[in-house]
Order: C-alpha cells, then sequence, then structure tokens
C-alpha cells in the first residue's frame, strides 16, 4: 500500500488543482494544512527545501508540486510507482 502526503495551503489554486487531479483518478492521499500551522510549514520545508506549495510526497520520495505531478500522471510514471508500492 502508497503513502500519497500533500501539504497545501487554503486558498492556493495550485494545491486546488492537484487535489482535483488526484481525486479524478482516484489516487487517495493525507493532505496536511499549512496555512496556520508554522511546525507543519517548517517539516514540508524541511522535506521538499521548497516554501512553496504544494508539496507532494509518495512513499517518503519527494514528486514535486502541482506541474511535476501532473507530468507524472500524465506520462503514466505516477501510476507506475504507486502500482509498484
Amino acid at each position: 500500500m502508497y503513502k500519497l502526503e500533500i501539504y497545501s495551503r487554503n486558498g492556493c489554486v495550485y494545491c486546488q488543482m492537484a487535489k482535483r487531479l488526484l481525486n479524478s483518478n482516484d489516487i487517495q492521499y493525507q493532505e496536511y494544512d499549512v496555512t496556520h500551522d508554522p511546525v507543519l510549514t517548517d517539516e514540508m520545508r524541511d522535506r521538499s527545501n521548497r516554501v512553496s506549495v504544494p508539496q507532494i510526497f509518495l512513499n517518503q520520495e519527494h514528486i514535486g508540486g502541482f506541474d511535476e505531478l501532473a507530468k507524472a500522471i500524465r506520462n503514466d510514471e505516477f501510476m507506475q510507482k504507486l502500482q509498484a508500492a
């Protein structure tokens, strides 16, 4: 079983698009809302070395943000990783 995590922020269009893309492909995920949580924000930064949202992780591997997720789903790389988990 895979573990997919997404760090997001309220009002973030790219976060909404990432979640919509995951939902439309019936991909389950755990969401961490960093909007008002400096501890989660620091955790996200430590894990990804990025300050923007969303930040997406599959089984502890950093996938990236929305653009990287969309590309990985488009070229079937993401689904292959899910199936291998």
